[in-house]
């Protein structure tokens, strides 16, 4: 599963950067302000343009900065800087996604976690194997699939098998942030619903699909996201037969780094 995953916060983004970004490379979300809940396809961005995010343009853009400051520097310029939270992510927090719009992958926010129905609590995760034939993940997976961007995520040692014996300080579960050698960004394969808020405003949430694990990660937890390379990016969003590849096919190898 994944219950909690890291973003780099040793990244500055000031404004004289962000509109360089927008200069250099394009923009497809536009500066337009908070388009916070368009779904696939809507938002308040404009038309984009090719050196958005998954453009040719943007490729090489990220190899000059970095793909998670590009992804920030799109945040801060469609909510304002400071937007995003850094650190540790845990559910129900916003944090950036990566989505369709105008037919364009572009950043936006979005709210980790889908409400239960009937019941309190949100749901975090979806098994890969099964998503298609649940009601709640039907539709979000064939219609409006996200990338989400991170820098790591974290699992707790309950099998045993990381090195650390499975229990740290005070018997606790040993903590280790999990990451892919050479990867600036650790993209986990989402699914993006939008759903009322207590003030009945309609606000879009995120869930993270989770597959067996690889047997790096098979050692302290039989669950893991769903990975994506940034070259993979285009055929999960886009493609069905693609998405559907990409689901079924076995989990990276991964580091471990005991917290």
């Amino acid at each position: 599963m994944c219950g909690r995953y890291y973003i780099d916060g040793d990244i500055d983004i000031d404004i004289d950067m962000i509109d360089i970004i927008n200069i250099d490379g394009g923009n497809s979300g536009g500066n337009n302000g908070d388009s916070g809940d368009g779904g696939n396809g809507g938002g308040d961005g404009g038309g984009g343009d090719p050196g958005g995010i998954g453009g040719t343009r943007w490729l090489r853009r990220l190899g000059r900065m970095g793909e998670m400051r590009g992804i920030i520097g799109e945040i801060a310029l469609r909510y304002g800087p400071g937007a995003v939270k850094t650190g540790e992510i845990c559910p129900s927090d916003a944090a950036p996604v990566l989505a369709l719009e105008n037919g364009l992958p572009a950043a936006r926010l979005a709210k980790w976690g889908f409400p239960r129905w009937g019941g309190a609590g949100l749901i975090i995760n979806a098994r890969a194997e099964t998503a298609l034939e649940k009601p709640m993940f039907r539709a979000p997976l064939l219609n409006s699939r996200c990338a989400v961007p991170s820098s790591g995520f974290y699992e707790w040692d309950r099998l045993g098998g990381g090195g650390g014996g499975g229990k740290g300080k005070k018997g606790k579960a040993d903590k280790y942030l999990l990451r892919r050698e050479g990867a600036g960004v650790l993209y986990m394969a989402g699914m993006l619903g939008r759903f009322a808020d207590a003030a009945g405003a309609a606000r879009e949430a995120f869930v993270i699909l989770t597959t067996a694990a690889s047997p790096s990660v098979a050692g302290i937890h039989d669950r893991m996201p769903v990975l994506l390379s940034g070259e993979e990016l285009e055929l999960w969003l886009s493609d069905r037969a693609g998405m559907e590849r990409l689901l079924r096919r076995a989990g990276p190898e991964l580091s471990l780094e005991r917290q």
